[in-house]
């Protein structure tokens, strides 16, 4: 005969084992889960496609509206040194997290969602750096001082190559700098 003691011990033990098999789930699923955003953004080198540099200087010229006259020359080859698009991109994926390289700028591993860290450029600048996903692209801040830079990454699946969007916010603009670069996955 089943008493009420014996139910309720019945019932925990099929509640705990439910438990069980739901962790064991959620915990072979996470993989997959971070295996989505590496399937959206194929690690790898991607090499600039030349025909896309017009986004760059488009935004160049736009910048320069913004800028008085007597000072636009020398904001614009500033700008120019800081925003020149990189010949290469390496996206590398580790257990320690994503590493960009962006033409001679090594980044260190980064997690997505982490706290800003220090880093310095191949020119000796300072700034803090993180990553994160928003959708199906990869974005990289960059902050120093009253500058700002976000990098975004996505892969196109259909036309098979990386877009690589800028956008870069300075006191002297009233509006950021913003373009979109195709970079061809590297042979």
């Amino acid at each position: 005969m089943i008493t009420t003691r014996h139910l309720s011990g019945l019932n925990l033990a099929l509640l705990f084992r439910s438990l069980r098999l739901l962790a064991f789930g959620l915990f072979a699923f996470a993989p997959a889960l971070r295996g989505a955003d590496t399937a959206t953004l194929p690690p790898g080198r991607y090499t600039l496609d030349r025909a896309s540099l017009r986004a760059f200087e488009d935004a160049l010229t736009l910048a320069a509206n913004q800028i008085p006259a007597m000072q636009r020359q020398m904001a614009l080859r500033r700008l120019r040194e800081r925003l020149t698009p990189p010949s290469e991109i390496e996206l590398a994926l580790s257990g320690a997290g994503w590493a960009l390289r962006l033409g001679e700028n090594r980044f260190p591993p980064l997690q997505p969602g982490t706290q800003p860290v220090p880093w310095t450029s191949s020119d000796g600048q300072e700034a803090q750096v993180s990553v994160r996903w928003r959708d199906r692209t990869l974005e990289q801040s960059i902050a120093s001082g009253d500058r700002a830079r976000r990098n975004s990454f996505y892969y196109d699946v259909s036309e098979k190559l990386l877009r690589f969007e800028v956008e870069f916010h300075g006191s002297q603009l009233r509006r950021p700098v913003t373009f979109t670069l195709r970079y061809l996955p590297a042979t």
